[in-house]
């Protein structure tokens, strides 16, 4: 297979390469695809957009990395290497030790993730304890000046503070800052500003930008938010009912997008149609997960499928990162959108 990541041009190993990664549920109608056959890589100190719809299975993969499934789920075929050893199926004390020291992950949910019976300061204090050796003074120290990169006013009292005592926006930035706290080398941050208002959102995107300039590390950024992903991210991986449909760079998938899955993600964004009198939406909805279909997955969706779609597409490379699954990719569609959403 062709090396997709920028990386490889530098002749340096890539941070993350996932191989045709698949993650089944067992269920009583049969075998879930929540993951099927998921290609891509991230090199160092880049920051990769995962997008896609509700279910498209993008917190999946997440999980899938950390090898945070659980049966009924399991990973049914493909390699995860991580700094150049494969976690599939690598024993759980030694995925244990992996997690939270050279790969984090902030959760959708703050509140899920916090434990509301622990001040701050313990639970962060406890992240650094699990994986090295540090005086409790020097731990509370680096817990107060992380937060204070994040931008969260009087760090030593909010440390002292249980979660339910902090606005959304606080208890946001405790998570990115415990997933920081031991300097991994990746972050895998699921919808992490999907629930802030937009000033909050664009703080903690100016604070993770500062954050991977000084630290290197790299991050998946998975989000439905073509528009958020796109001020922070080098690259996009768009993807529908468990596969990727494309990827490419921020730049020329906003400004041409080739899969008709992403071009009407694209539309659907309310800033990039000021004209329309009607917003343009993909008819229909996702398949749920499990619901066989036969050839593309898009195809009953799609207003640009033949008789070809019948057949499964590959995910095609065209040239360095840019790929696309897809018969029929919209080579003259163009969507000057960059400047728009930046």
């Amino acid at each position: 297979m062709q090396d997709l990541s920028p990386i490889a041009a530098t002749h340096r190993e890539p941070l993350l390469k996932v191989r045709g990664l698949s993650t089944h549920f067992t269920t009583v109608s049969g075998t879930v695809q929540a993951v099927d056959g998921v290609d891509f890589e991230i090199g160092h100190g880049e920051v990769v957009g995962l997008v896609g719809e509700s279910g498209s299975g993008k917190t999946m993969v997440g999980f899938s990395i950390l090898g945070l499934i659980d049966p009924p789920g399991r990973i049914a075929a493909g390699k995860v290497v991580f700094e150049g050893n494969d976690l599939v199926g690598l024993p759980e004390r030694e995925l244990r030790g992996l997690r939270g020291r050279r790969i984090s992950m902030v959760f959708q949910d703050p509140l899920t993730t916090l434990s509301p019976t622990m001040r701050i300061g313990r639970q962060m204090t406890n992240v650094i304890a699990a994986h090295q050796a540090m005086p409790m003074a020097d731990a509370r120290q680096h817990c107060r000046d992380l937060l204070g990169k994040l931008g969260i006013p009087s760090p030593d009292e909010r440390m002292h503070a249980y979660p339910h005592q902090l606005s959304g926006g606080m208890r946001q930035r405790v998570c990115i800052a415990m997933a920081m706290l031991n300097r991994p080398s990746l972050i895998i941050a699921d919808e992490p500003t999907t629930a802030l208002d937009v000033t909050t959102q664009a703080q903690i995107l100016g604070e993770v930008r500062k954050l991977r300039e000084e630290t290197g590390t790299s991050f998946i950024w998975v989000t439905h938010d073509l528009a958020v992903v796109s001020e922070l991210a080098d690259r996009l991986l768009v993807m529908y009912a468990g596969q990727i449909v494309e990827q490419g760079s921020v730049e020329t998938i906003l400004n041409r997008p080739l899969h008709p899955y992403t071009k009407g993600l694209l539309d659907s964004i309310p800033t990039n149609n000021p004209d329309a009198k009607r917003l343009p939406q993909i008819p229909g909805s996702a398949p749920p997960p499990g619901i066989g279909i036969e050839g593309c997955k898009f195809r009953p969706r799609c207003g640009f499928a033949t008789d070809t779609c019948l057949d499964k597409p590959d995910l095609k490379i065209l040239e360095g990162t840019r790929a696309v699954r897809c018969f029929h990719p919209q080579y003259d569609v163009e969507h000057p959108l960059t400047e728009a959403m930046s």
